[in-house]
């Protein structure tokens, strides 16, 4: 049970990472994704937060 716990992604969130998520719920794995998606999720151990890219100043 111990090794199943260790490989379960929520125990990444509760170390301080996040997960970005697209509209579909699919994870965005690069810069460009997240471009393109415009608003999107952060998942985080204790739940989802929205997000969206801004332009550079």
């Amino acid at each position: 049970a111990a090794a199943l716990r260790a490989l379960d992604p929520d125990r990444t969130l509760e170390r301080g990472y996040a997960l970005a998520l697209g509209s579909d719920g699919e994870p965005l794995t690069s810069t460009a994704a997240v471009r393109e998606s415009g608003r999107f999720g952060l998942k985080l151990a204790d739940g989802t937060v929205p997000a969206k890219t801004e332009e550079d100043a």
